[in-house]
């Protein structure tokens, strides 16, 4: 592991590049690569995006009546499509945005998945009545941004899955179509533990799965499950934190793997950091590995930007950085919450950087190896911030298919902290360039055109008198004029000349050449013998047709 610290002063004054490079704010998304809704009335707290396959972009997280929506008072899930230029799709929802109250008082989005058929399904914590402190919650959306009617009860599922306070962190598609979430569920005697919940197209839990269609894992008194991934064989891995309090300084990076049908192996505790650790966000590599994003401390207690690698048998996997951890701090401090695999193996991690008492959103790529990529950004690292907003939080990040990057969060203007205390969040995205597109290859030659056809040669001869007969007939629409020649085949290539003439054949017509032998031919009964004829085609080309002729006497 190398402590990679920069000072945020040290990237400010770094000049600008000369031409567009990876980590550059897109300048085609809404002029600037930014889109903020700082001037709107209304709370947003943006937790996931998804990029569909035409571009457009949805964004979910949730809104309430006033302030940060906190854990508690009234708040909605809420979705915003924008088209691929940053502008709001108005074809969706309500002129953009569709906002859902789930169960009674609280509900929030905490991320979002596109199916298959373009429906999008959205996923955190309601309340199922006045009584319940939080369950997991699951909203079903057409492509229009309407409810789907056919999932839950009338597009909405609410699960109590533990004796408390349940939550679902992140929501993961399975092959075939299960909706895998991850999260965390209290316990009756206090504490939480990851919690795992399978359901199927309809919105109903699957019994198949678990304990009637979920799972309770983790160490410790205090767990939650942040993220998961579905690994190449079927199973899932869900990373996150344990300890011995739900207080941060207790929290230790923890990771949970399943099989395709729930059961639970021992939960892994990793010791990273001089102090707390926890994940945020996970990749299942298709070898078994992981990797995942979050926090941990350096030498001196400061949190930085940590990504961990776990090998197939979830131990640190010393191919990452030396270690299996690469830990990256900006400024006073840095968090990674999301995180997006390149084609090419390279890991980039979206999240917030602080520097006294502003926030600014923070992106940074890894290489394969674990180490910074320096050609991205300044140094690895891109930070932007947002006129008018002194807290900019990066929550979610995406990767399109040209290789750009989109990186959402919440902005606030005034407030201070990772929750905007003190004022209200709303939404904000920022467009990163990637590598450019691979030049596309060149386009092969042109194969040689086949060769119009010219003379036909037989493949029998018969010699008599010390004359050997040919009969050649010509194949193109001018008159075949040539030599005509026949040799003998001896061993290792060589040839000895038996026979040669001029010869003149109308076009499209054959003719019956007499050749008169050179040499004697001896006692054998049948030679091996070769003949050419060479000459111009129709098209003034000079050719040679041969062909293997047995010559019997």
């Amino acid at each position: 592991m190398r402590h990679i610290a920069l000072a945020l002063a040290a990237l400010s004054v770094a000049a600008p590049p000369a031409a567009a490079a990876p980590g550059d704010l897109d300048p085609s998304f809404s002029s600037d690569g930014r889109v903020t809704t700082l001037s709107a009335s209304e709370t947003f707290v943006a937790r996931a995006l998804a990029v569909q396959g035409d571009g457009r972009i949805v964004v979910a997280g949730y809104s309430c009546d006033t302030g940060t929506c906190g854990p508690t008072g009234d708040s909605s899930f809420r979705l915003t499509r924008y088209t691929p230029d940053g502008g709001l799709d108005t074809d969706f929802g309500a002129g953009g945005t569709v906002t859902t109250t789930v169960g009674a008082g609280r509900s929030q989005a905490f991320d979002v998945v596109l199916e298959p058929d373009g429906s999008l399904v959205a996923a955190g914590v309601a309340s199922a009545d006045g009584a319940d402190p939080g369950s997991f919650a699951l909203v079903r959306y057409r492509s229009t941004g309407a409810l789907d009617e056919t999932f839950g009860s009338g597009g909405k599922v609410v699960t109590p899955i533990g004796a408390g306070f349940d939550a679902i962190s992140d929501l993961v598609v399975q092959p075939g179509g299960g909706l895998i979430a991850v999260g965390q569920a209290e316990q009756s005697g206090g504490g939480a533990r990851f919690a795992l919940a399978r359901y199927g197209p309809s919105g109903a839990l699957d019994p198949g799965f678990g304990s009637g269609g979920s799972v309770l894992a983790g160490n410790g008194p205090y767990a939650f499950g942040a993220a998961g991934a579905v690994l190449p064989d079927g199973g899932i891995v869900a990373v996150g934190a344990s300890g011995a309090s739900s207080g941060v300084e207790d929290h230790r990076f923890t990771a949970v793997r399943t099989g395709t049908q729930g059961a639970a192996e021992p939960a892994s505790t990793v010791s990273i950091g001089s102090s707390y650790s926890f994940a945020n966000a996970a990749s299942a590599l298709a070898d078994g590995r992981v990797l995942a994003a979050g926090v941990a401390t350096d030498a001196a207690g400061r949190p930085g930007m940590a990504l961990v690698r776990l090998s197939a048998a979830g131990g640190l996997d010393p191919g990452w950085d030396g270690d299996g951890v690469a830990l990256a701090r900006l400024g006073e401090s840095a968090v990674a919450a999301d995180l997006v695999l390149t084609p090419d193996a390279r890991a980039v991690a979206a999240g917030h950087v602080q520097d006294v008492d502003r926030l600014s959103f923070l992106v940074a790529r890894f290489a394969p190896d674990g180490s910074l990529d320096r050609g991205f950004g300044a140094g690895g690292f891109a930070v932007t911030s947002f006129a008018g907003a002194t807290v900019a939080r990066a929550t979610a990040i995406a990767r399109q298919p040209d290789g750009r990057l989109l990186a959402g969060g919440l902005v606030c203007a005034g407030g201070s902290g990772a929750q905007c205390s003190g004022a209200t969040a709303r939404l904000a995205l920022a467009r990163y360039l990637g590598d450019p597109a691979p030049a596309p290859p060149a386009p092969a030659p042109p194969a040689p055109a086949a060769a119009p056809p010219f003379v036909g040669l037989p493949t029998v001869l018969r010699a008599r008198h010390g004359r050997v007969l040919v009969r050649v007939r010509c194949l193109q629409s001018r008159r075949c004029r040539g030599i005509l020649s026949l040799r003998r085949l001896r061993s290792r290539g060589r040839t000895v000349l038996l026979a040669s003439r001029r010869v003149s054949i109308r076009a499209r017509g054959s003719k019956t050449v007499s050749l008169r032998l050179r040499r004697g031919l001896g006692r054998a009964r049948r030679i091996r013998t070769r003949l050419s004829f060479r000459g111009r085609d129709a098209s003034g080309r000079l050719r040679m047709v041969t062909r293997n002729a047995q010559l019997r006497q």
